[in-house]
């Protein structure tokens, strides 16, 4: 009876408050209208209703004023040590299905829902994470986050569609997750996933990759931040479909799989199925596990600018790894290579290189520097042609190892 009567007479003095906010608080979770105190009547003195929308009073935490913005399809997610909290507009809270123990958060959208949510995670906590599903495309904005799991990914995204990653100007964000648990990645994006921005993203992959994405990753013009993998068990960046850096600079190290791993889909039809694309950025990549790559594709890598640089160092380790052709028109590699070969088993052993093509090499422009010292290791080797206009530029008398043999092309 205290808590109805608090209401009531809440509810009342919000008549007199023109223009103001209304904060319905159910536990961890606030609900924000624009008030209006005309829309708010009892129901037999147990529910209540706000602008339509119907609570038991007995969920009902608070209500409280104040002069704050109601958010537009936005939902803001704060992390404070063992618990957060969340805050979403009350006119789609119909739409979102909110759940939130402790410090972790899961927010399914309605089949419904059509139009473009924005989740906005800040804060810090240890043990939570946040975890998002739904039909239809989405940005998440990086806002200051501190997130570690002992037991699942950090950010987990099943959403299938396009979601916009903005990695917010000047803040710092580190992610990890737990290393006991059954997730793909630190940081999942089950769609493909566009990144701007230009924070600082730190990600920490305990049970598998650091980063992963089931479709393409797009790392635009606008994304100027940096992109740092500490460690990770295994791939630093896995990205299904294709890769597409335009810019950002990406500081991949402590991997103890490839670096930046592109494979196909399980759909054969997907555009650019297994294709690496950089245009722009600048790479710092430590290839020091065993039979790893840097940077691999499994089908055709295409490089137009960007400063990559590669320190290959351990037994059968390949700083670019191509599955079919290779074009390179512009940017620069740099690498150091130090590797000898490694044995795969009796037969089966893989030698070190720094760069490997599969199919064709076409070179028509940037600049290619290696220092190559390990046993048996080779700058450059092609399983097909090497095509090349004398536009390009191999330093330290950079040679390549072609098998189908080399052409001048004009």
């Amino acid at each position: 009876m205290k808590k109805l009567l608090t209401l009531i007479c809440a509810l009342t003095f919000a008549g007199t408050i023109a223009a103001q906010t209304i904060n319905v608080q159910c536990g961890q979770v606030t609900e924000v209208f624009k008030a209006m105190a005309d829309e708010m009547p009892f129901c037999c003195g147990t529910r209540v209703t706000i602008q339509g929308r119907d609570y038991p009073v007995s969920d009902i935490t608070k209500i409280y004023f104040d002069e704050s913005e109601v958010p537009v399809n936005t939902v803001n997610v704060v992390y404070n040590g063992n618990s957060a909290t969340v805050r979403i507009p009350g006119d789609i809270a119909e739409q979102l299905s909110v759940t939130v123990n402790d410090a972790y958060v899961k927010i399914e959208q309605d089949s419904a829902l059509d139009v473009e949510m924005t989740y906005i995670l800040s804060g810090s906590s240890t043990n939570g994470s946040f975890v998002m599903d739904g039909e239809y495309k989405a940005t998440v904005k990086l806002n200051g986050l501190t997130l570690s799991s002992d037991t699942t990914a950090a950010i987990n995204i099943h959403n299938g569609k396009r979601i916009n990653v903005i990695v917010a100007d000047g803040t710092v964000n580190t992610l990890a997750d737990g290393a006991g648990g059954l997730q793909k990645a630190c940081f999942f994006i089950n769609g493909h996933a566009e990144f701007s921005g230009n924070g600082t993203l730190n990600l920490t992959g305990n049970a598998k990759h650091a980063y992963r994405s089931d479709e393409y990753s797009l790392f635009e013009e606008t994304f100027g931040g940096t992109f740092n993998v500490l460690s990770a068990a295994s791939d630093a960046m896995h990205v299904e479909q294709y890769i597409d850096v335009r810019g950002g600079t990406f500081v991949l190290k402590g991997m103890k799989g490839d670096g930046i791993d592109v494979p196909f889909t399980n759909d054969p039809t997907d555009v650019n199925n297994g294709y690496a694309f950089i245009s722009g950025g600048t790479f710092n990549i430590d290839c020091t596990t065993d039979d790893t790559k840097g940077i691999k594709c499994d089908t055709m890598m295409t490089i137009t600018g960007g400063n990559i640089t590669v320190n290959v160092a351990g037994d059968g380790c390949k700083g670019i790894s191509s599955g079919g052709d290779l074009t390179m028109s512009g940017g620069t590699i740099s690498m150091t290579v130090s590797g000898t070969t490694y044995h795969k088993g009796q037969i089966d052993e893989s030698k070190c290189r720094g760069i490997k093509v599969n199919k064709d090499f076409t070179f028509t422009g940037g600049t290619i520097g290696m220092s190559v010292t390990g046993n048996k290791a080779k700058g450059i080797k092609v399983d097909g042609i090497y095509y090349y206009n004398g536009s390009g530029t191999m330093l330290n008398n950079l040679t390549v190892d072609a098998d189908g043999g080399s052409v001048r092309i004009n």
